[in-house]
């Protein structure tokens, strides 16, 4: 897939921004809720499982972005509904990405127009 068009919530963008700059005590007092889970992670799977799991987190880079639309640039032979050519709207995927699943994919009508679909759904 390629992307044609994107949009951004600058607003949530500049809270994952800030989120990202803050230490480790920084975030786990911003979201004690996700504290929780870690803690109850740790007494099923251990805490070296629990500190795995919090650094591959911590490590993982994430894109920025809201929604995007473009065109489908090739298909894999076990995907159905989709064609080379085809427009989509679609939550952010970056610039190029490979999709293993179309549940957040849709074909856009053919007089919708691209730019439209990445900042709402038809």
């Amino acid at each position: 897939m390629r992307t044609a068009f994107s949009a951004i919530s600058s607003g949530t963008e500049k809270a994952a921004v800030e989120a990202g700059r803050k230490s480790l005590l920084g975030k786990a007092m911003a979201r004690p809720d996700l504290v929780k889970q870690v803690l109850e992670y740790a007494q099923s799977n251990g805490v070296g499982a629990a500190r795995q799991k919090v650094q591959a987190r911590l490590e993982t880079l994430s894109a920025l972005g809201y929604s995007c639309s473009g065109l489908v640039l090739e298909v894999g032979s076990a995907v159905n509904g989709f064609h080379p050519g085809d427009r989509w709207p679609a939550p952010a995927l970056g610039t190029r990405a490979t999709v293993n699943s179309t549940s957040c994919l849709q074909i856009l009508p053919s007089l919708y127009p691209v730019v439209s679909a990445c900042r709402r759904h038809p």
